[in-house]
């Protein structure tokens, strides 16, 4: 039996969640993780990811995903402390940018291009869950970002939570997440001029799903 103190390294390493709209500035976030001295590894799934990540964090070593097979590559590297990423290069935290479209690779990778049966959702399902308990065992700093998407539960009332396909990911992912923040637009005017504000909510309206852990805020600035 292994007894860890609160204060245990192995208990401090963050994994966070940061869903939105597109365009709303979850990249740019997930990318502010790193800094010069502390670097930070994007598995990205989009070209259209590489402008925010320049724009917040140039230094980041960025690796591309086109496939299920290279997004498991990555996680297996991350996880050895020698490996190419943390042995050779440093690297402190991880960005995994996005959950929505790893899942639609996972998709692809058991159906194809065709239309998923009720049992290949099921394998969709569970595989999806075991890479994101593959991502809450990693021993190192995660943020993952994920699409937002509304939903109405049973009284019709309007919920705003992570974008998974199917009916059950979306109510279980904070359970493997430190935090789950909801990234948007704060529209702020000064001396006349609109600016855009990129802002992440940890803990909020009912209405979103969120989660909040130290040393986060309520509302955090789109820079973690």
């Amino acid at each position: 039996m292994r007894i860890l103190k609160p204060s245990s390294a192995e208990l401090q390493h963050l994994k966070v969640l940061l869903y939105g709209d597109s365009g709303a500035g979850k990249t740019f976030a997930a990318a502010s993780a790193g800094s010069k001295d502390f670097p930070v590894a994007i598995l990205e799934t989009e070209a259209n990811g590489m402008l925010s990540i320049q724009a917040s964090n140039p230094n980041a070593l960025v690796i591309r995903a086109s496939s299920i097979a290279d997004v498991e590559e990555f996680i297996v590297d991350v996880k050895n402390p020698k490996g190419e990423l943390r042995g050779k290069h440093g690297v402190k935290v991880v960005a995994i940018d996005s959950l929505t479209e790893i899942q639609r690779l996972v998709k692809e990778d058991i159906v194809g291009n065709g239309q998923a049966s009720l049992q290949q959702w099921l394998f969709i399902t569970e595989r999806m869950r075991r890479l994101i308990r593959a991502i809450r065992d990693l021993d190192i700093h995660v943020v993952c970002t994920c699409l937002a998407v509304t939903k109405y539960d049973s009284d019709q009332i309007r919920q705003v939570v992570p974008c998974f396909e199917g009916q059950k990911l979306h109510i279980e992912c904070p359970q493997y997440f430190s935090a789950v923040g909801y990234v948007y637009k704060d529209i702020l005017e000064e001396e006349g001029k609109n600016f855009v504000l990129h802002r992440v909510m940890f803990s909020g309206p009912s209405t979103y799903m969120c989660k909040v852990a130290a040393p986060l805020a309520a509302v955090e600035t789109a820079n973690v």
